[in-house]
């Protein structure tokens, strides 16, 4: 039968036999515990009662209607919410999406609740009808860095400023796009801050 049909009536056909299958399935003459039976033997649960429609489907179990709603509302990880590689968690296993751009001006910003091995960048935009949104673009410093606020870079530890302290420093990010100013770098250690104890 197969070599007296052409290739769109041999989907055409593995198709129809596939729909007449899940009606089959759908009407009750064969449940799915029933088609598989190894598989689910040892599971107590009938894996889904079966309504008048196929696309009515209810869990029966409370853990399979609770694994049902997680898989379909399944979050994005705050690495993936926060548009990062995804080999960030190796950088940092504990990542989280508190910082908001809400109500700050373009800049850079240290995620403190992140070590400030997390930074972001906020953009607030006005469009021509008058409506206002803030962007945010995060990124994370690479591994044993962490965003200094002051200098707008990923530096160590040790060369960058507490990151408890970085708030003090957001203010910086106003000289963000002023061209009526020189650039005025921080001022040079002394040489008794220079100097170490030995």
């Amino acid at each position: 039968m197969a070599e007296d049909l052409d290739g769109s009536d041999v989907w055409r056909t593995a198709a129809g036999g596939c729909l007449a299958e899940v009606k089959r399935w759908a009407n009750g003459l064969q449940s799915f515990s029933e088609k598989r039976p190894a598989q689910y033997a040892n599971q107590n649960i009938d894996a889904f009662k079966l309504q008048d429609k196929i696309t009515s489907v209810e869990p029966v179990d409370n853990k399979m209607a609770v694994w049902v709603r997680m898989v379909a509302r399944q979050a994005p990880s705050p690495e993936e919410a926060l548009g990062l590689p995804s080999n960030a968690t190796s950088i940092r296993s504990d990542i989280t999406d508190t910082f908001s751009c809400e109500s700050r001006i373009y800049g850079y910003y240290a995620d403190v609740d992140n070590d400030c091995q997390l930074f972001h960048v906020c953009l607030p935009v006005q469009f021509a009808n008058g409506k206002e949104q803030t962007f945010k673009w995060s990124f994370i410093c690479p591994e044993e860095t962490v965003f200094n606020q002051e200098s707008f870079t990923c530096t160590r530890p040790e060369d960058a400023i507490a990151c408890e302290e970085a708030p003090q420093y957001y203010s910086l990010n106003e000289g963000f796009g002023q061209t009526d100013r020189p650039f005025e770098p921080s001022p040079a250690p002394s040489a008794a801050e220079t100097t170490q104890p030995q």
